[in-house]
């Protein structure tokens, strides 16, 4: 059953309860005045019939005060006439009209038959007297006729009337009371029936659909807070996606590290299983075992790199190295780092050009070290013999902006946005150089995102050159307060 029939129901069924209990109440009320208008009048009739025998006076006095009429039909022997006394009547009218039903004794005597054969209780649909009131009664005594006249009858008749009212009002406000139930209902229901709508919408995670506000009651107040909790389940599921996706994206690196890593162990663990099986066997030049260890030396501190690397990008990845902020000048951090590749410069011919601007950063200085050694490191390698390098700061307000250049090189652009990425080279081949590793420039950016670095690495193609820029900024030392 639906939730606005439900209130039609209750409501009507208020209204015909009330209604209905109003009519009881009332008829009982008309039944009770009624009954207690009868007592009355019973208890002036039997009054009457005992004040007959007594002083008129006192008969006349007590229909006055009663506000009833008295009329004693009877027959003088003497005049031979039929008479009539009224007490209490405002007129003789009454006398006229009990005149032209009884002219003889003979009349007066069969009618007293006939009262006293029936039933002596009031009358309740007598004919009315010409004196404004009604017959409730009629009794002999003493060959004469006792008519008690009063306002009972028509008062009882306007107390039918009004049940008969009532009852047509009753059924008008039944009538009513079912309209406005119906009325009151759809507008209760309504908006009940739309939060159901749209909570069902939410159920099936469809938040399209808000609930309109209406009023400031609780229906009001509810419809808000659904609102409310739709807007939130619905940022919380999109951040649950967000972070499936996330992970999705994390094992998938996670699958993509150990495959990479295992392609750059595999080199390094061929070339030593060769060389110790050609050491076993004596074949060939493996005769003089002597020839091979620095060989195998190399290939040995290449997976200890490897290893090393692994275990950096490990920790950066989850922030377990903790970073120490000090003041450092600029100028000395690259000299060191230069200081550092002097050999690979020399054996590469490499002309190098610097332009420092001096000032204090805040930085952990072995992370950046590292990261200005990677840099120039792959600047230097993937630069053709005799290539310039140049390395520029620029200052700004609150940063240093660090530029390295290799020129004479480019790396394919669909490559610029993996560069970063673990075991990646530009060039595919996946040729190991001495000391690489693959995740060189992956360890430089996190480093560089630890200190809050904004850093790219792209190509500059120019009509006279074409180039590799690596540029990342770092924050200037702190005034202290």
């Amino acid at each position: 059953m639906k939730i606005h029939t439900r209130f039609f129901i209750t409501f009507f069924c208020f209204a015909l309860f009330f209604s209905f209990s109003s009519y009881l109440a009332q008829d009982s009320l008309f039944k009770h005045n009624q009954s207690r208008e009868e007592a009355k009048v019973t208890q002036q009739i039997n009054t009457i019939k005992e004040a007959v025998n007594s002083d008129s006076n006192f008969l006349s006095e007590y229909v006055r005060t009663q506000d009833i009429g008295l009329s004693v039909i009877s027959f003088n022997d003497v005049s031979s006439r039929v008479e009539i006394t009224t007490y209490g009547s405002k007129n003789n009218e009454t006398s006229r009209y009990v005149i032209e039903d009884y002219r003889t004794k003979t009349d007066i005597l069969e009618s007293c038959e006939v009262i006293n054969s029936k039933n002596d209780q009031i009358k309740r649909e007598n004919p009315r007297d010409y004196d404004g009131n009604y017959i409730i009664q009629s009794f002999c005594q003493d060959e004469k006729i006792y008519v008690v006249t009063s306002q009972f009858v028509q008062y009882n008749a306007a107390i039918i009337l009004l049940q008969q009212s009532y009852l047509l009002i009753l059924v008008a406000t039944v009538l009513i009371s079912a309209i406005l139930s119906y009325i009151l209902a759809r507008y209760i229901s309504t908006p009940i029936t739309k939060i159901n709508y749209v909570t069902k919408k939410i159920s099936n995670l469809d938040f399209s659909n808000k609930v309109e506000v209406v009023g400031n009651d609780e229906i009001g107040d509810l419809a808000t807070n659904i609102n409310i909790l739709s807007d939130k389940l619905q940022n919380s599921i999109e951040r649950l996606k967000e972070s499936i996706i996330i992970e999705k994206e994390s094992r998938e690196k996670q699958v993509q590290l150990f495959a990479s890593m295992s392609h750059e162990l595999k080199t390094p663990i061929t070339i030593l299983k060769g060389t110790l099986e050609g050491i076993k066997d004596q074949i060939g030049p493996y005769k003089n075992p002597l020839d091979f260890v620095d060989d195998m030396i190399e290939e040995t501190n290449n997976m200890e790199n490897i290893v090393l690397n692994l275990l950096s990008y490990a920790k950066f990845s989850v922030n377990d190295i903790k970073l120490s902020f000090h003041p450092y000048h600029i100028e000395d951090l690259i000299d060191d780092a230069v200081s550092r590749m002097n050999y690979m410069i020399k054996e590469k011919e490499i002309d190098l050009e610097m332009n420092i601007v001096d000032d204090v950063v805040e930085i952990d200085q072995p992370s950046i070290s590292m990261v200005l050694k990677n840099i120039l490191e792959n600047a230097i390698y993937y630069s053709e013999k005799g290539a310039k390098v140049e390395v520029f700061t620029s200052s700004f307000t609150d940063y240093i902006l660090i530029q390295i250049y290799n020129h004479g090189t480019n790396i394919p652009q669909e490559n610029v946005l993996h560069i970063f990425e673990p075991f990646y080279r530009a060039d595919e081949s996946r040729v190991q150089y001495k000391n690489g590793t693959g995740l060189g420039l992956t360890i430089v950016s996190q480093i560089l995102d630890q200190h809050h670095s904004n850093y790219s690495m792209y190509n500059i193609n120019n009509d006279d050159e074409y180039a590799v820029c690596f540029e990342f900024t770092l924050k200037k030392e702190q005034p202290k307060k």
